[in-house]
């Protein structure tokens, strides 16, 4: 059995079906178990040899695009939901960049007599999609006993025209089956960038039958807010990090705080806790005051030219000059981040320091 390296790093489990082709530098990535047969292995190197070099067989080959031009369509459900929707235009997005062809995003009404030679690439899973709903009827696909966030690979047709499923029992599964499909056309997602492939202007549809199960179910990471390094974060900071984990399959974020920030309020004895004596307002209220030094960019030495606003601090706490403005932007600032995270069907965790706890 070949066991993807990128599918162990990122907590999924593999259930390999029809074989399928990809390209050498993919390979290498693989893992060969003992237990296979060295001479079947050999045999079918053989067997798949004269096909590898015959060019006949390509030109049939079912396509997503062709010489730059879009050979296939997106197709979602009549009533798809808001994240099946955004995985399509994440696919669109993608393949166009790989490709320079825009395919087009259709509903499965649509895809009647629409799909005429073209390729399909269904979106979404039997609850959302009534084209999957059809291949689940028909025995093309079976979607029973998948796990929460789970995902299909499977090449079907549709109403006569070569097809890939995309999708999972929920918004999660499907997601994050587009963006498997997308490293399997070369795409690397890391948590600080995505690494593009090369450039080709034909790409082939895959032949897959694969069913994909997580095997942690949490997968993500923790970030602790008491560094400047992180306590300058903008929304915009968060969210292209929330869609970089998203890409990498995970569902867990745990954000860290001290008591001495904006975000908690409590109370001891009719004493509600205050900031000012223990953090300080040209970092929003983010770091500790004492020992620490200046947050003020001016009071820099080095680097002050790579700073776009005055303080180290996020810009949406750049003007508090309160502990209840830092409050009230601190707790809007996570909130927006709780809630985008949620979009992209990651979970958030507050943790506390308790030790410095009054």
């Amino acid at each position: 059995m070949w066991i993807p390296l990128q599918r162990l790093a990122s907590g999924l489990s593999v259930f390999p079906g029809a074989e399928r082709k990809e390209s050498a530098k993919a390979e290498a990535f693989r893992i060969f178990h003992p237990g296979a047969s060295l001479c079947g292995l050999i045999a079918l190197c053989g067997f798949l040899s004269p096909l590898l070099k015959s060019s006949p067989a390509s030109s049939t080959r079912a396509m997503i695009a062709s010489n730059g031009q879009p050979a296939a369509e997106i197709g979602v459900g009549d009533s798809a939901n808001p994240t099946d929707q955004f995985v399509a235009a994440e696919l669109q997005k993608y393949i166009e960049a790989l490709s320079g062809a825009k395919l087009e995003i259709v509903s499965a009404h649509e895809m009647s007599g629409k799909a005429k030679g073209k390729s399909v690439l269904v979106v979404g899973g039997p609850a959302y999609n009534e084209l999957v709903r059809q291949a689940v009827s028909r025995r093309q696909v079976n979607f029973e006993g998948l796990k929460t966030e789970g995902y299909i690979l499977r090449h079907i047709s549709v109403e006569g025209q070569p097809a890939l499923v995309v999708g999972g029992n929920d918004e999660a599964g499907t997601m994050y089956a587009a963006y498997d499909l997308l490293e399997r056309m070369g795409y690397v997602f890391l948590l600080t960038k995505d690494i593009l492939p090369e450039k080709r202007a034909d790409v082939a549809l895959p032949t897959l039958d694969e069913r994909v199960e997580p095997a942690f179910r949490r997968r993500g990471i923790h970030i602790d807010n008491c560094y400047p390094n992180q306590t300058m974060w903008s929304l915009e900071d968060w969210k292209k990090t929330l869609d970089q984990m998203a890409k990498m399959r995970m569902n867990y974020l745990q954000v860290l705080r001290f008591p001495n920030t904006p975000w908690l309020t409590y109370e001891y004895r009719g004493e509600k806790n205050f900031l000012g004596d223990a953090s300080t307002k040209e970092s929003g209220y983010m770091l500790w005051s004492a020992e620490q030094g200046s947050y003020l960019v001016k009071d820099m030495t080095v680097g002050r030219e790579h700073f776009k606003y005055p303080r180290i601090a996020a810009p949406e706490l750049q003007d508090v000059e309160t502990p209840d403005q830092a409050f009230q932007k601190s707790q809007d600032l996570l909130r927006a981040v709780i809630a985008y995270a949620k979009t992209r069907k990651i979970k958030t965790w507050l943790a506390l320091d308790p030790v410095s706890v009054p």
